[in-house]
């Protein structure tokens, strides 16, 4: 006949006593198991009486307790006594000082309690009968600790035997079988609430972060990666790659290389803006916060954008996006990209990763105030140099109109003299204060602008255009000095022709040929 498959808790408990020395260590072998040590209560163990006393007279069988005794349940709620049908033959366990025979207790007669006093009276007297010429010599003391020593040499050291002593151990600390089986059942319920969690994990599709991941390792493993190193090798992070992109062509001090494995996919997955952590401690509570107040926010119409904040435990895989959202991940469902990933290794937590994508977005908008302000000198710059071009132009202007409002006032007839005379003075003021646009002090510049002037001071077309402007400031001071001979002569003529010593018509057709000719050759 086959032997019978031990029960799989009997299994446990035998497990549990081969690899323990002591009572601690037995208990916490027992815990590693999912079992536990319990001891029965008076009343428990009155009530066990009650109801094995009702069992049997309906003919059925109830377990009674012993009051103090020790006993093993597993998580379904059963007893295991610790005798040997349910530890074997090899290994003896001392359960407590009541249940231990008086011959393997110590300290003889002073050691006995009043049941193993009894008992061991009545051990004696039937030895004294058997045996009246020894009891004549050895009185009740001598026979209980010749017995006890002979019990621990031949009984408790028998070769291949091991003995446990559990009597050492405090029941206040241990639960009683009512309350242990309330754990049991509690943790019984949380394991199937657990095991029905893990089938329907198993079961659900890919998530859409999860199928981000999958591909972003599908891309690293077929392609790589390409990443920004500087002159040294070392890869350099998002926010110095963004500053080095933004100089000039000749001015950049950052290399592109691909990389291949793990490099490549964690590379990738930060392009993507994505983290991989694990949960601590301290995450379970921050996520709860931040789940507290998006729902607060939503209430209040403060938030204009669903965030995802996973409700975690310790030890859950997330990941952490850019923008700050938490999500659940399984590694399962990642296909390939489970073999870039050190899951054993130690992992960011989501507070620090949060912090972390939080510093490099205040550093990478501080890198494109740097730029807009830049920006924005030059602009200011360029337009000081538009204003100065559009005086230059305005006082070209001015001259222009001038020597032509000069040229209609003698055509007009030199016989008006004195009025002329009063309109060309004006038009010499006018030249005048066209000049000191050209010869009077610059506006300040700006230090943009004194760079880009220092710039400009050595450029070919400036220098052609600097030429140009004083060429023409000459023509412009010679026509002043003819207008002034012009209305000199006027004034000559007037007096010589009060005095009756010239022809007026001839002298104001010579006056006006000769401006006309002096005009046309300046132009």
């Amino acid at each position: 006949m086959p032997e019978r498959p031990l029960d799989p808790t009997v299994e446990k408990i035998r497990q549990a006593l081969q690899a323990s020395d002591t009572a601690q260590a037995f208990l916490n072998a027992l815990e590693d198991r999912g079992l536990m040590l319990t001891y029965a209560t008076p009343d428990e163990a009155r009530r066990s009486e009650r109801v094995a006393a009702f069992a049997k007279e309906l003919d059925r069988y109830a377990r009674k307790l012993t009051e103090g005794e020790l006993l093993v349940i597993d998580e379904r709620g059963r007893l295991f006594r610790l005798d040997a049908r349910t530890i074997g033959e090899d290994v003896r366990v001392r359960a407590s000082a009541s249940t231990a025979p008086w011959m393997g207790m110590k300290g003889g007669v002073a050691g006995l309690s009043d049941e193993h006093l009894a008992s061991a009276q009545r051990s004696y007297d039937a030895w004294a009968a058997q045996k009246p010429e020894l009891a004549a010599r050895h009185d009740f003391a001598d026979y209980v600790s010749y017995v006890q020593k002979q019990w621990a040499e031949n009984e408790h050291h028998r070769p291949g035997v091991r003995e446990l002593d559990l009597g050492s151990v405090d029941r206040a600390s241990l639960l009683s079988v009512t309350a242990a089986k309330q754990v049991m059942q509690e943790a019984a319920r949380e394991t199937w609430k657990a095991e029905r969690a893990a089938e329907r994990e198993q079961a659900r599709p890919a998530s859409q972060i999860e199928s981000r991941i999958a591909d972003i390792a599908d891309q690293a493993a077929r392609l790589g990666a390409t990443v920004l190193v500087d002159a040294t090798g070392r890869r350099v992070d998002r926010v110095e790659a963004l500053a080095d992109q933004l100089q000039p062509d000749g001015e950049r001090q950052t290399n592109t290389v691909t990389v291949h494995g793990r490099e490549a996919f964690a590379a990738r997955l930060e392009d993507a803006g994505i983290a991989i952590v694990r949960v601590t401690e301290t995450d379970t509570k921050a996520l709860a916060a931040l789940r507290e107040q998006e729902e607060f926010d939503r209430a209040s119409g403060l938030a204009y954008k669903p965030r995802h904040f996973a409700d975690l435990v310790v030890g859950d895989l997330a990941a952490v996006t850019r923008q700050g959202d938490v999500h659940r991940i399984n590694p399962d469902k990642f296909s390939d990209a489970k073999r870039f990933l050190d899951l054993a290794g130690d992992l960011p937590g989501v507070v620090e990763t949060r912090a972390r994508f939080e510093i490099e977005g205040e550093k990478i908008s501080a890198v494109w105030d740097q730029r807009r302000a830049a920006g924005a000198e030059r602009d200011a710059a360029y337009e000081g140099d538009r204003a100065l071009h559009d005086t230059v132009n305005a006082g070209e202007r001015g001259v222009e109109n001038t020597l032509h409002a000069a040229d209609d006032a003698v055509n007009a007839g030199l016989d008006a003299t004195s009025g002329a005379a009063g309109f060309l003075a004006k038009a010499i003021e006018k030249v005048l204060a066209v000049f000191s646009l050209f010869v009077g002090g610059e506006p300040k510049l700006t230090p943009q602008q004194a760079r880009d002037q220092a710039r400009a001071d050595t450029n070919e077309e400036t220098l052609h255009a600097r030429a140009y402007a004083a060429s023409e400031q000459e023509k412009e001071i010679a026509a002043g000095e003819r207008i002034f001979e012009l209305v000199r002569q006027q004034r000559q003529d007037k007096h010589r022709e009060d005095m009756g010593l010239s022809d007026t018509p001839t002298a104001q057709r010579k006056a006006r040929d000769d401006y006309d000719g002096g005009y046309e050759r300046d132009q």
